[in-house]
């Protein structure tokens, strides 16, 4: 996973089918490419096969400043991580782990 962010709107970082896993983990490094800042967490995110996603953040690094809020929801057919950047101009590189349903 790479994703380039632009402004501090949330910002989808990466989604799987619902049908094919139950939830998944993730690893998120985060970098602020104006100021070289960096930040790294842990994530995990399941679904109740209806509506309703679930996360949470763990494990959180960051060398000067907090660089994101990671959220996750749900729709029909996926499952939808997020990350609202707390600053403009991010990359966000990442691994998932999903677990089959």
């Amino acid at each position: 996973i790479n994703v380039q962010t632009t402004g501090t709107s949330s910002q989808i970082v990466d989604s799987f089918q619902k049908t094919e896993y139950r939830g998944a983990e993730y690893i998120l490094s985060v970098r602020d490419n104006g100021a070289n800042n960096f930040h790294m967490t842990k994530a995990l995110v399941f679904h109740d096969s209806g509506a309703d996603a679930y996360v949470t953040e763990y494990g959180t690094m960051y060398s000067n400043n907090h660089l994101g809020i990671v959220s996750a929801n749900a729709n029909n057919t996926h499952v939808r991580l997020y990350l609202t950047p707390t600053v403009a101009n991010t990359q966000v590189k990442a691994t998932r782990t999903g677990v089959s349903v």
